[in-house]
């Protein structure tokens, strides 16, 4: 979540590939599963990044603003999430935007997406 500062919150949202992909193979929905990285998080092999045709497909946008709204509900019109940018990659250690204990290193993750963020807001 992006806000401080500004008019108004937004959120930069990277969704559960992983679920997506289920989602996608369940609905026959088609994507390029060669544009899928992967890699190993807690001993577990999971999605770390999708392509394109997946991750800025229209059902996900559609599932992200159910969620955002679903979230929104529960929050004052202050709080509340006004706009979204998915990105289609996890944010990892490697890259230095999570510590070792998973967590999210938010200066990094600004600096990694500052025109994301600006495109949010303009």
């Amino acid at each position: 979540v992006v806000g401080d500062n500004r008019k108004f919150v937004a959120a930069l949202v990277v969704p559960c590939f992983d679920n997506l992909i289920e989602i996608f193979k369940n609905e026959n929905i088609p994507f390029d599963e060669s544009k899928l990285g992967y890699a190993t998080v807690n001993n577990v092999v999971t999605c770390v990044e999708a392509g394109e045709d997946l991750a800025y497909h229209p059902k996900v946008y559609q599932m992200v603003e159910e969620a955002i709204s679903r979230v929104n509900q529960d929050l004052a019109d202050f709080a509340a999430i006004k706009k979204f940018k998915i990105i289609p990659r996890k944010f990892t250690e490697d890259r230095g935007e999570l510590t070792p204990t998973l967590k999210i290193k938010t200066q990094v993750v600004y600096e990694h997406y500052a025109k994301e963020i600006e495109e949010l807001y303009e």
